[in-house]
């Protein structure tokens, strides 16, 4: 009897040391993974800052240097790109789908094989940007300006949403430093393309997400 209570004795303090053991290797593992998790947050909070500083500058000083790279950082962190200035920016083959351009300026970008895919550019400026092989599909053209744009044809138009509303025609009224819609030859360029069935894309377009931007805001 003395033996088997020795033994027990003995065990007691034995698992006692394993539980604590275990405990010790758990929060070892948690605050590891804390640190990896708060590291990360913290990498991708400086990356979301440097990203913003590179878009300021390109809007406020044209200088657009990396402004591909910090535009897809703060699209995929869903940043706000609204009203911002990218007059004469290089944005070739750059992937901003679904990005919020909202008001913002691209008069004379060049947006050549750039991915605007269900971007909004409600109210954007894209006065004489180059489209070559842009993708425009399921983006919001409401109230767009898009007079002399380059390369960009009625099957991009038409991919895009919204596109009755925005603006073909028009000329830039220096004395009041805005432009002037001629909404006659706008709509006649609108109904040329409506009536050419050649230039219906091929896949179908979505707009349900656009609807309440249909109108002018």
């Amino acid at each position: 009897m003395k033996t088997k209570q020795s033994e027990l004795a003995t065990n007691v303090p034995s698992k006692t040391s394993k539980k604590s053991r275990a405990n010790r290797l758990i929060l070892l593992i948690s605050f590891f993974l804390v640190s990896i998790l708060v590291g990360y947050f913290i990498r991708r909070k400086i990356q979301i800052n440097a990203a913003r500083q590179l878009v300021n500058n390109c809007s406020l000083n044209n200088n657009c240097f990396h402004i591909i790279s910090a535009l897809e950082t703060l699209i995929q962190a869903q940043k706000n790109l609204r009203s911002f200035n990218f007059t004469n920016a290089n944005l070739e083959d750059a992937n901003l789908a679904k990005a919020d351009f909202y008001r913002s300026n691209f008069s004379h970008a060049n947006l050549s094989n750039a991915n605007l895919a269900e971007a909004n550019l409600y109210r954007a400026n894209l006065y004489n940007a180059n489209f070559a092989n842009t993708n425009l599909k399921n983006a919001n053209l409401t109230n767009a300006n898009l007079k002399s744009a380059k390369n960009l044809t009625p099957t991009q138009i038409k991919s895009a949403c919204n596109w009755e509303k925005a603006f073909f025609k028009g000329r830039f009224d220096n004395e009041y430093d805005e432009w002037i819609i001629d909404k006659q030859t706008n709509q006649q360029f609108i109904q040329q393309i409506q009536q050419d069935s050649d230039s219906d894309p091929e896949e179908s377009v979505s707009c349900r997400k656009w609807k309440h931007w249909s109108q002018d805001k």
